[in-house]
């Protein structure tokens, strides 16, 4: 956080050097790195730390549900990556919807083949 804070103060003191457009697109690019970089210590580091807590103070792990939650918190880190990425880039979230436009435009038709008439088609 204290390198976002940093980053933002040289992009104020270069604020003369630089055009409005140049300015907005540095300031999200640097919102959008900070948002990917939260998602490792949201997914990662709260629940590991929840666990630890949970060892040293002496938790009744009998049912072991904080176990289990941690754990799905843990495995939410790979989608919740890509996830972000789609949604905070302007390229990836536009390809992803003409992909999702595509599939509800196209109707095509399956027809199964059989193995004769493969045959016939390779000859």
């Amino acid at each position: 956080m204290l390198a976002l804070g940093g980053i933002f103060k040289i992009l104020s003191l270069h604020r003369t050097q630089m055009s409005t457009a140049t300015r907005k697109m540095h300031k999200r690019f640097v919102r959008q790195l900070g948002l990917q970089a939260s998602v490792p210590f949201i997914v990662c580091v709260f629940p590991l730390t929840s666990l630890l807590l949970q060892i040293i103070f002496g938790f009744d792990f009998e049912f072991n549900w904080p176990g289990y939650v941690s754990l799905s918190l843990l495995l939410l880190h790979g989608p919740l990556t890509s996830t972000m990425t789609i949604c905070l880039y302007e390229p990836y979230k536009k390809a992803v919807f003409r992909v999702i436009s595509r599939r509800r435009e196209s109707h095509t038709e399956v027809r199964p083949i059989s193995v004769s008439s493969m045959r016939a088609t390779e000859k």
